[in-house]
C-alpha cells in the first residue's frame, strides 16, 4: 500500500511538472512573473523530472554535471562573450567530463567491444532506452553538420526535442494519464474564463491592462482572458496563451489524448465546443475529424445530429441577435471566398514565400545561420514572412535539423491510415499549420501524444466511455432497437 501511494505521488509530481513544462511555459505571463523566459521554465521543469527519477541511478553529482553541461552548451556564445574563452575549448572540456563520467573512464580502453558494452550498461543503469538514445544521437549528429556549415551552434535548437525524447524512457503511463486529466481541468477553467471575457467585451468592456507577447504584439486582458484580437467589441479569447490558435491547439491535443485513453467523451465534447470562441479554422477542421472518428460507423445518427445542429445554427444566425451569433458569423466570414482565396486563410502567402526561398543551400542548411542560432546578427525584417506552414522549418533550418518534424508528420499519417483513426489525422492537420515540434512547450505535449499512440495505453484502468442522453434518445427515436 505505501508503494502504491508513493507511485501515485510520483505520477502526480511528474504530471504537474509536465503541465508547467508545456502549458504554463508558453504563456506570455511568464515574462512578467518569472525572472527567466518560458523556455528556461520548461527546461527547468523537465530537469527536475530527470533529477527525481535519476537521482538513485547516476547520483546527484552525475545529474548536476549533465545538467551543467547541457545548459552551458546551450548558452555557449553568451559564455564565450562574457569570459573571452573560446567556445570550442568550453565545449570540448564539458563533453570530455560528461563522457568520462557516464562511460566510467572506459574511453581509455582500446577495445571497441568493451566500450560498446559499457555504454549500453550505462544506458540501462540510467534507464535511457536504446531507441531513444540512438534517435537523439542521429538527430544531434545531423544538426552538428548544420553547425559546421554555419560555424555557429545551430544544434542548440534541438535541446527541447532531445530532452523530451530521453524523458520518454522513464515517464510512466499513470503520469501521462494524470497529465491528461490535469490538462482537461486546466483548459476547462481557461475556456470558462474565455467565455466570460468574451461576454464582458461584447457588452462594452475594455482591456483592463495589456502586456507584450514575446513576438512584440499587444495582448489585452479582458476580465478573465487574454486576447490579441479586438474589433468592435469582438474578441477571440486566448486564455493564458499569446493567441487564440495556441489555446485551440492545446485543447485539441488534450482531447486527442483523452480519446487515446478512452476518457469520458462528454468532457471532450465540452472542451471542443467551448473552444469555438477562439474562432480558429484549424479547430473547426479538427472537430470535424473528431466527429467523423466518433460516428463513422453510425452514419444515420451522424446525419440527424448534423441536421439538428445546422438548423439550430441557422436559427441563431437569422433570428436571434446574441453573442453566439457573432461567433458563427465570424466563422462564416473567415470561410468566405475572396479573390479566389479563403478570407480566413492566412497561410497561402506564407507557403508561397517559403517556396520562393527554396534552393539547394536552403534545403540542406536553412536560410540564415544567425537566425537559426537566434543571435544578435539575425535580421528577420530582410525576409518575407514564411512561418507557420509545412515548409517553415525546412526553409528556416534546413533538412538536417528539421527532419524530426517531417518524421513526426509521416508517423502520424502512417498511424492514422493503419488504424483508420481520424483523430490522429486531425493532429497531423494541426501540425501542418503549427510546425512546433522543436519549440519549447509545444514539443512536450506533441511527444507525449506520439508516445501514447505508438506505445499504447492501459485500457484496463481507463474509465468507460459514456454517450450523452441526447444521442441515446436519437437512437431510440429514429433507429429503434436496430440502432443499439
Amino acid at each position: 500500500m505505501p508503494q502504491n501511494g508513493s507511485q501515485a505521488n510520483s505520477a502526480n509530481q511528474q504530471a504537474l511538472l509536465l503541465i508547467i513544462a508545456s502549458i504554463v511555459s508558453i504563456s506570455p505571463l511568464i515574462l512578467y512573473v518569472s525572472p527567466v523566459k518560458g523556455n528556461i521554465v520548461s527546461l527547468l521543469s523537465l530537469g527536475i523530472m530527470y533529477l527525481l527519477v535519476l537521482r538513485k541511478s547516476i547520483g546527484l553529482l552525475g545529474f548536476l554535471l549533465t545538467a551543467t553541461s547541457v545548459v552551458t552548451l546551450y548558452f555557449l556564445r553568451e559564455i564565450q562573450y562574457e569570459t573571452g574563452i573560446s567556445s570550442a575549448i568550453i565545449a570540448q572540456l564539458l563533453l570530455a567530463c560528461l563522457l568520462i563520467y557516464l562511460i566510467g573512464c572506459r574511453l581509455l580502453l582500446d577495445k571497441l567491444r568493451i566500450i560498446k558494452k559499457n555504454i549500453y550498461g550505462t544506458l540501462e543503469k540510467i534507464r535511457f532506452g536504446k531507441l531513444q538514445f540512438w534517435l537523439c544521437f542521429i538527430v544531434l549528429f545531423l544538426a552538428i553538420l548544420n553547425s559546421f556549415y554555419w560555424t555557429l551552434p545551430t544544434f542548440k535548437i534541438l535541446i527541447y526535442l532531445i530532452t523530451m525524447l530521453l524523458l520518454t524512457s522513464f515517464v510512466s503511463d499513470s503520469s501521462i494519464m494524470q497529465f491528461v486529466k490535469y490538462s482537461s481541468k486546466f483548459h476547462l477553467i481557461i475556456l470558462y474564463g474565455g467565455l466570460l471575457g468574451f461576454l464582458y467585451a461584447i457588452f462594452g468592456g475594455d482591456a483592463l491592462f495589456t502586456i507584450l507577447n514575446e513576438d512584440g504584439r499587444q495582448n489585452g486582458f479582458y476580465l478573465s482572458t487574454f486576447s490579441n484580437t479586438y474589433l468592435n467589441g469582438f474578441i477571440r479569447p486566448s486564455g493564458i496563451y499569446d493567441e487564440p490558435g495556441a489555446l485551440s491547439f492545446f485543447v485539441c491535443l488534450t482531447v486527442a489524448l483523452r480519446e487515446s485513453y478512452q476518457l469520458d467523451r462528454r468532457c471532450s465534447w465540452l472542451l471542443l465546443a467551448l473552444s469555438f470562441i477562439t474562432v480558429s479554422l484549424a479547430h473547426f477542421i479538427f472537430v470535424i475529424m473528431f466527429f467523423i472518428h466518433v460516428y463513422r460507423g453510425r452514419l444515420v445518427r451522424a446525419a440527424w445530429i448534423l441536421i439538428i445542429i445546422s438548423f439550430l445554427l441557422l436559427a441563431i444566425i437569422t433570428i436571434i441577435d446574441n453573442p453566439l451569433s457573432m461567433i458563427i458569423k465570424e466563422f462564416a466570414n473567415r470561410l468566405t471566398i475572396k479573390d479566389g482565396m479563403l478570407v480566413g486563410n492566412n497561410r497561402s502567402a506564407l507557403v508561397i514565400n517559403a517556396i520562393n526561398y527554396m534552393d539547394f543551400r536552403v534545403f540542406f542548411f536553412g536560410l540564415d545561420g544567425n537566425c537559426i542560432a537566434n543571435n544578435e546578427l539575425c535580421d528577420q525584417s530582410q525576409y518575407e514572412q514564411y512561418g507557420e506552414n509545412p515548409l517553415t522549418l525546412l526553409v528556416h533550418l534546413g533538412i538536417f535539423i528539421s527532419l524530426p518534424y517531417y518524421v513526426v508528420l509521416s508517423a502520424l499519417v502512417y498511424n492514422s491510415i493503419k488504424n483508420i483513426n481520424f483523430v490522429v489525422f486531425g493532429v497531423f492537420l494541426l501540425l501542418l499549420q503549427r510546425p512546433y515540434v522543436l519549440s519549447y512547450g509545444y514539443v512536450v505535449i506533441i511527444i507525449i501524444y506520439l508516445l501514447v499512440i505508438f506505445k499504447g495505453t492501459s485500457k484496463v484502468s481507463s474509465p468507460r466511455r459514456r454517450e450523452s442522453s441526447l444521442i441515446k434518445h436519437l437512437d431510440s427515436r429514429f433507429l429503434g432497437n436496430d440502432g443499439k
